[in-house]
């Protein structure tokens, strides 16, 4: 499995040398320059996140898309709404034609993100995106299957995950709840990848992320340089 672990912009470049890829933040992209710069700068695999769970509305998809390109995004997360299959769809069927079909010279993937609010509309979803031609990844969000155990956010995208059938389209996890989630090996899916701010917390005492949060360098440095023994 490869990781994108999220840190503040303090700690970007550290990140920078350890992550397998990035997930890009347009909400922190249109609080921060230099933020977007050190995105396009990277030269990691690149994941455009389209911050509509941060942002809590919808966001300006015309921006957003120039934005991922300006970012050089090898990949764009589509429009999501969470526990809502229907305008999820309707999103992404609009959204799709829209993508450029390169950027920075390279062919630009679209993943798509199951929402449903009842098991029976997260499988749906899941079987669409299966299905779309257009959709390249899917991403399964932590609080996304919460219809199967409310109480436990790992055990419920791990249900959800051992509950549908297998794809040959690679699964990204977004999101971290566990550190068992870096862990998640579902024999009969692709999981690509996870992203989440998790090592980040942990060096932060467990106190929420933001961009400008301050990370002692050195306890980031020894979470990331345990991580790579451990994974």
């Amino acid at each position: 499995m490869r990781y994108a672990h999220i840190t503040p912009l303090r700690n970007f470049k550290l990140s920078d040398t350890y992550n397998d890829m990035h997930l890009l933040l347009y909400h922190w992209g249109l609080k921060s320059e230099k933020y977007s710069r050190k995105c396009r700068q990277s030269k990691v695999y690149k994941m455009a996140d389209n911050s509509q769970y941060e942002l809590r509305k919808e966001i300006d998809y015309d921006d957003y898309l120039r934005w991922a390109q300006w970012v050089k995004a090898d990949e764009i997360i589509a429009p999501d709404v969470m526990y809502n299959f229907k305008k999820t769809k309707k999103l992404i069927e609009d959204f799709i034609p829209r993508v450029p079909k390169q950027i920075a010279g390279h062919k630009v993937k679209i993943q798509g993100v199951v929402c449903g609010k009842t098991i029976e509309e997260l499988k749906r979803c899941y079987d669409w995106l299966c299905n779309n031609e257009g959709i390249d990844v899917i991403g399964i969000s932590k609080h996304g299957c919460v219809p199967y155990k409310k109480e436990d956010y790992f055990q419920s995208r791990r249900d959800f995950l051992e509950s549908v059938f297998g794809t040959e389209k690679p699964i990204h996890l977004l999101g971290v709840n566990d550190f068992k989630d870096f862990l998640t090996d579902i024999p009969t899916l692709n999981v690509r990848s996870i992203d989440g701010k998790f090592l980040a917390k942990v060096a932060n005492f467990d106190k929420k992320i933001d961009l400008h949060t301050h990370i002692n360098r050195n306890h980031l440095l020894s979470l990331f340089n345990l991580f790579e023994h451990i994974k």
